[in-house]
């Protein structure tokens, strides 16, 4: 592999953007579409744009380095070790049916509750478990980034990927969710087969590729037991916190109020007429409502609940001061690299908003035909995806023109399905996919491997969408 590929890939794909400021004119729209004058991106500005990613997606690589630290201190405690060991001798001689249940969990986690960035806090154990079965590094990532990437085609529940398509379209989470779930089932069957296949093919092909991730084991005294039944409880712990806070409660069960009634009660509660928790705890919000939201204070609480797990099990385990400050530096080393490329990555979405050109692109192709059409609006998905890194980006910077030009509503919920799938599938190839990107350059795969390894699944994909979608259309 070619050292520094995924950098070079995103570094040239900002580039790119960069240059197609000089030869489109801005066009944007304010209750009309706009079209006016070229307004080119001067190398100051290119290199002032790295601090207004910061400014509105710190809370992204915060994220990165902190499930990095955790996993720094993870590799300090014994019972991390022991406890990836366990999970591969449970499933010896089974091994697919972990590739199996792994796909199906991480497809039906990200399309029921939308927490796909997030899910990142898995990929590294499950790259290590994956790894130590003998699999390479194709495999692990296929399992990681395609099940998020199905469960974001197939989104049924999850309000948080695609809150903006219900604004403007008037969408909601069950609007076609019958063709949702098929989109679901049908993309998580052809990833399971997809991988199953390759995964057998080339297992135990490379020994050294397979201890790379596979963390070492730590000397205990002798006599003592390492006790993995802790760090199992803390995960899970985390993971149920971090799941029910991006759960759209209010959205999917709307009398549902427990969890509001809750924190209600603990930000009252008093202690000598002190409201201690809700001082405590400062601006939290119920679950439900944790979300990524730039300028909304939430977006600390998937970091913060993953540091305070982070001490917790160092705590438990008895990790020394010192150890558990080197596994912060190390989780941090291991894991500032992808933070940079993701962060280049929302460098794209920064530029492609300054200097609006996009929908140049969506009138040409809305042009091309009268009235809807499932290729056209799967294409004008596709580019909105490139420019655009996150779903409600992608949605909010097309959606609003697109709905001025195609006033029949009835077509509003195949449109949002159009939206979310090709967004999903966008996602398993473009350059601009910080999961994606960020987990390549983890894994230290090259973009060409990877879209050599993948095409033959994209392809599958592509055509299941668009025979949905015209089925869809059909009915």
């Amino acid at each position: 592999m070619k050292k520094h590929n995924i950098l070079k890939v995103v570094l040239l794909t900002v580039l790119f953007v960069a240059i197609f400021t000089w030869i489109f004119p801005t066009a944007y729209f304010n209750y009309e579409l706009i079209e006016d004058v070229r307004e080119q991106l001067g190398l100051f500005e290119l290199f002032s744009y790295p601090l207004v990613v910061l400014n509105f997606f710190s809370h992204i690589v915060v994220y990165v380095l902190v499930v990095g630290m955790l996993y720094g201190v993870l590799t300090k405690i014994p019972a991390y070790r022991a406890l990836i060991e366990k999970i591969v001798k449970g499933f010896e001689q089974r091994e697919w049916l972990f590739l199996t249940v792994s796909i199906i969990l991480l497809a039906c986690i990200t399309s029921c509750v939308g927490f796909s960035f997030g899910l990142i806090l898995l990929f590294p154990i499950l790259i290590s478990i994956i790894t130590m079965m003998g699999y390479n590094k194709l495999v692990a990532a296929t399992v990681t980034v395609g099940s998020v990437m199905c469960g974001i085609l197939g989104t049924t529940y999850a309000t948080d990927n695609f809150a903006f398509l219900k604004t403007v379209l008037g969408v909601t989470v069950f609007s076609e969710i019958t063709f949702k779930f098929i989109l679901l089932a049908v993309s998580v069957l052809a990833l399971i087969v997809f991988v199953l296949l390759y995964a057998k093919k080339t297992k135990n092909q490379n020994k050294e590729e397979q201890q790379e991730f596979i963390p070492e084991k730590i000397k205990v005294e002798k006599g003592k037991k390492v006790r993995v039944w802790p760090l199992v409880v803390v995960f899970d712990l985390l993971l149920l916190v971090l799941f029910l806070g991006a759960f759209p409660w209010a959205e999917v069960f709307p009398k549902f109020e427990a969890f509001s009634s809750a924190l209600t009660w603990v930000q009252e509660f008093e202690l000598f007429g002190f409201p201690i928790f809700s001082k405590l705890l400062g601006d939290v919000q119920v679950f439900g409502e944790w979300t990524y939201m730039v300028g909304n204070v939430p977006v600390a609480a998937f970091p913060v609940c993953i540091f305070f797990a982070t001490i917790l099990l160092a705590l438990i385990y008895r990790i020394k001061f010192d150890d558990f400050i080197d596994g912060l530096k190390n989780g941090i080393r291991k894991s500032a690299k992808p933070a940079i490329v993701i962060s280049l990555i929302y460098l794209v979405l920064i530029i492609a908003t300054y200097h609006p050109f996009q929908l140049n692109f969506t009138k040409a192709l809305l042009d091309l035909t009268e009235g809807f059409n499932v290729l056209t609006m799967s294409v004008i998905a596709l580019l909105a995806s490139f420019f655009n890194v996150e779903g409600m980006y992608q949605v909010q910077s097309t959606i609003p023109y697109v709905a001025s030009i195609l006033t029949e509503q009835s077509l509003y919920p195949m449109i949002a399905v159009i939206f979310q799938a090709v967004y999903g599938l966008a996602m398993l190839v473009l350059p601009t996919s910080a999961i994606l990107m960020g987990t390549l350059d983890y894994l230290g795969i090259s973009y060409g491997s990877w879209l050599k390894h993948i095409w033959k699944l994209f392809a599958i994909l592509l055509v299941v969408l668009i025979a949905t979608f015209l089925i869809m259309l059909a009915i």
